[in-house]
């Protein structure tokens, strides 16, 4: 197999983004990709909170970027952000 991948189911509440480290480092990866879908469209098929660590020995294998997406518009991303992070939760 010229890559793995590790999958890891968590409550949706839960932060993985230290786990999810700690794991990389136990299994000496030095390269790899971390990806978590939201949704259908963004490719999920379990629906519920979780991640993948896919290791990256080479510049072939693992997860490939694919040329041809469209490009997004981001102009004001940052500010939105920020003011959503900011409101008051109810």
């Amino acid at each position: 197999m010229a890559f793995r991948v590790f999958s890891f189911h968590f409550d949706p509440a839960f932060d993985v983004t230290g786990f999810v480290k700690h794991v990389a480092i136990a299994l000496e990866l030095d390269q790899y990709n971390v990806l978590q879908n939201n949704g259908a469209r963004a490719g999920q098929t379990v629906f519920h909170a979780h991640v993948h660590l896919v290791s990256k020995p080479t510049a072939a294998t693992g997860l490939m970027v694919q040329p041809g997406f469209a490009a997004v518009d981001q102009t004001g991303l940052a500010e939105r952000i920020r003011s959503r992070l900011a409101a008051p939760r109810s």
